[in-house]
């Protein structure tokens, strides 16, 4: 066992210095992009300015709109197609963004849907 934080270290720093020096590389908008892009890629892109506003952009992808075969994968979060016919389904937005938030727990604050 290695150990990497001596106990004089730890003892003779405040929690504030230590937590930021323990996070070093920690980036938790790079991985929620990463986590975003993996489980919604096919449906939207992402994307986020670190250095500028405090948002994550969404595009949707409008062939992602088109009627397509059910995936077992995704079946949560897509409704029936309005034709109805052949089983094909169409992205569920409100559960998607819904998800996307619960994603988003302790770092997204409001989601604000622009036309």
């Amino acid at each position: 066992m290695l150990r990497a934080f001596p106990e004089q270290l730890v003892a003779s720093r405040p929690p504030s210095q230590l937590a930021a020096e323990l996070l070093v590389g920690f980036d938790p908008l790079a991985r929620l992009l990463g986590a975003l892009e993996g489980r919604f890629g096919h449906l939207a892109a992402f994307c986020a300015d670190a250095h500028g506003l405090p948002a994550v952009g969404v595009r949707w992808r409008p062939e992602a709109f088109a009627p397509a075969p059910l995936r077992v994968g995704v079946a949560h979060a897509t409704l029936v197609s309005a034709g109805g016919g052949g089983g094909l389904v169409v992205p569920h937005t409100a559960q998607v963004v819904a998800e996307m938030q619960q994603m988003g727990a302790g770092l997204v604050e409001a989601v604000v849907l622009c036309g």
